[in-house]
């Protein structure tokens, strides 16, 4: 095997899980676009059904919808709280 091309040095780079979280503003401005906007018509699906109490189902309406299973589960429990707060 032989290596072609200019020799180059592998770039860490290592990412912290609190670059991803949204600060206080973000925060706020989400909410307000909650507020004002309401919620997706997927959203609502999720919202019913968890109101039946069919949480599976809800579970794999939102993997359908977002691609991930960890990202169901996120909204799942989002709309669970929503439900609680109504």
């Amino acid at each position: 095997f032989e290596f072609r091309g200019l020799p180059t040095s592998t770039f860490d780079f290592e990412f912290d899980q609190f670059d991803l979280r949204a600060g206080k503003r973000v925060k706020m401005i989400r909410e307000l676009i909650r507020e004002v906007a309401g919620l997706a018509p997927y959203e609502k699906r999720i919202c019913e059904l968890l109101k039946v109490g069919h949480d599976k189902r809800a579970l794999k309406v939102a993997k359908n919808k977002l691609g991930t299973h960890g990202r169901a589960k996120k909204k799942r429990e989002d709309m669970a709280n929503q439900l609680r707060k109504q």
